[in-house]
């Protein structure tokens, strides 16, 4: 598991073949900084330079979109061997949770696909 500076890894959420996404602490500078966050970072060591700029790429598109429903960006971390985005941490569950819990039922289903259809309406 990776460790990040100013932030304690709470538990891993998801993987894939290029990242890992975790639930953290952050560590408090000042009285009511702290709280979790979501760190997405890469999962090589020393990204290539097209890594590092898709990732800060990411960053910059998500950070200028101030829309309800967009996790919105808190940070880079940005280190000579490593790059993470930094997200709020809204206390969601991944789908494939739920899915590996029971599923959805048809209401929760349209209820999602209408949002997720805002949330897509207003970014576009």
């Amino acid at each position: 598991m990776q460790e990040f500076p100013g932030y304690t890894i709470l538990e891993q959420m998801n993987e894939t073949a290029q990242s890992v996404v975790y639930r953290a602490q952050k560590h408090a500078r000042k009285e009511g900084e702290a709280g979790t966050v979501i760190i997405k970072a890469l999962k090589a060591r020393y990204p290539s330079p097209s890594d590092a700029a898709r990732i800060k790429h990411e960053y910059n598109l998500i950070h200028n979109l101030p829309i309800d429903g967009i996790a919105q960006t808190l940070d880079i971390i940005d280190e000579e061997d490593r790059i993470a985005l930094v997200l709020e941490d809204f206390g969601g569950v991944s789908l494939k949770e739920v899915l590996q819990e029971g599923g959805l039922s048809i209401e929760r289903f349209l209820d999602l696909a209408i949002r997720l259809s805002e949330i897509l309406g207003n970014i576009h």
